[in-house]
């Protein structure tokens, strides 16, 4: 398939600034600068980070990250801006180490859990602390004398009971995005475009998925705080796998690239609206390590064409 020149301008642009660390310091700057000022960037950056990783090594990516964390530092002043960051660095190190995007996942999935048991264990009572930065908010929301003040409450201190456990899975949300992307920027570059596509077609995660539906019944039923806290965890894990598997049925279904576009957008419509849909996704996940529905698909759509 001949390349558009959008793509000949994204290969070009991508394989110049990661082989020339200024240029790749100033793009990253911009990015990161740009989505401090409320444009998706963001992920671009991070993108860009992976692509510099796969291209390089830790001592031009190192340079590279380091300017993303000071840039959202010096903007924003948070001081959690390395976690993410971090966790994009990490990633990428595992694929280009053992070439599985699956494994690099699964890692961080297990280091965002690990994360939340550690933060327990030195802040047991990291909820009182999620409640003191939610005043601000609560007291503007307050402000609206059409509210009742009970039930805002209720909602806040239900809030941050998960709240670690969502900043956490935000930040590997953001670590996958970032090495999906920027993977396929790499692959694009080094013309490996088709071993990568069949990689991510029937890539499969493994016990983590059973350990993950496990942990969330136990979670779900001994509501000790550090296990509800990682509840946002375990189920954004297995959504985003479930809708993964989901997208990959309709590509062997189809055998067509529209309907990978036209599942992912359709599919993340019902999950954003309907609760069963929610559950439905869910149940493909956790089915999966046992079902493989890919395969079974797979055979379904031969068996049609035949």
């Amino acid at each position: 398939m001949p390349k558009t020149k959008t793509s000949q301008f994204v290969t070009k642009f991508g394989k110049k600034y990661s082989d020339n660390l200024i240029y790749g310091v100033a793009f990253t700057f911009a990015m990161v600068a740009l989505s401090m000022l409320g444009l998706p960037t963001m992920w671009i950056a991070t993108s860009f980070i992976v692509l510099v990783h796969l291209r390089h090594d830790l001592s031009q990516s190192a340079v590279i990250a380091l300017v993303a964390v000071l840039t959202i530092f010096f903007i924003s002043g948070s001081y959690n801006a390395f976690i993410p960051i971090l966790a994009v660095v990490l990633s990428a190190e595992l694929y280009k180490r053992y070439h599985s995007l699956m494994l690099s996942y699964e890692a961080l999935i297990i280091l965002a859990m690990l994360s939340v048991i550690l933060i327990h264990l030195f802040v047991p009572d990291i909820s009182s602390w999620w409640i003191a930065r939610f005043d601000p908010i609560k007291e503007i929301v307050l402000n609206d004398k059409s509210v009742d003040a009970k039930q805002v409450n209720e909602a806040f201190t239900a809030m941050s009971k998960i709240a670690t456990g969502l900043t956490a899975i935000s930040a590997i949300l953001s670590a996958m995005l970032g090495l999906t992307i920027g993977s396929i920027w790499y692959a694009a570059i080094e013309k490996k475009t088709k071993k990568l596509s069949n990689e991510l077609l029937g890539a499969r995660m493994g016990l983590i998925i059973p350990i993950l539906s496990l942990f969330g019944i136990v979670a779900w039923l001994l509501k000790y705080n550090w296990m509800v806290d990682m509840l946002p965890i375990v189920i954004g894990a297995l959504s985003l796998y479930g809708l993964y598997v989901f997208i990959c049925v309709s590509w062997y279904l189809f055998k067509k690239p529209i309907w990978i576009y036209i599942m992912f957008l359709l599919g993340l419509f019902l999950y954003m609206s309907f609760d069963v849909f929610k559950i439905f996704i869910v149940l493909i996940a956790v089915t999966d390590y046992f079902a493989n529905w890919r395969e079974i698909f797979k055979k379904v759509s031969v068996d049609t064409k035949d």
